[in-house]
Formats: structure tokens, sequence, C-alpha cells
């Protein structure tokens, strides 16, 4: 549950500091919303994780998204998860 709790609060964190990019959180002028969950801490149901069809638009932000969070932790993988409500 600490480690779930923590998630959350690094998630705001780095949301915080997408918001200050020169897009402000807007690539394409969509407004991101993305949470950031430890694999080992969430029970994700594995449909969440499959590959969805989404507007190419999206795919810019999810590219944007990946490459600002990974510019530091190049070690990280990121999977994006559709769907979940937290």
């Amino acid at each position: 549950m600490t480690q779930m709790l923590q998630d959350l609060d690094t998630s705001k964190a780095e949301m915080e500091k997408y918001k200050r990019l020169n897009h402000r959180g807007r690539p394409n002028n969509i407004e991101m919303d993305v949470r950031i969950l430890g694999a080992c801490s969430w029970d994700i149901e594995k449909t969440k994780l499959e590959k969805i069809a989404y507007p190419k638009s999206i795919g810019v932000c999810i590219e944007d998204f990946k490459s600002f969070y990974t510019r530091d932790r190049s070690m990280y993988k990121l999977d994006f998860a559709f769907g979940l409500v937290i």
C-alpha cells in the first residue's frame, strides 16, 4: 500500500514537471493526464495493457510523454494501460 501511495505522489510530481514544458502538458493541443504505476504494486488486468488502435494524434502524445519520462530514466520501460480508473 505504501508503494502505491508513493506512485501516486511521484505521478503528480512528474505531471507537474511535464506541464512546465513548452506545450504545457498539451502536445498536439491534447491534454495529457498520466499516472506512473509500478508494475509490482498494482494489479493491472492484462487486457488493459493490450495494444489498441488510437488516432495518430494520441500516438504523438504518448511518444512525447515517453520521451520526457525516459530522458533521465533509460532503464525504465513504459506501458500504457487504457481505461484504468484510479
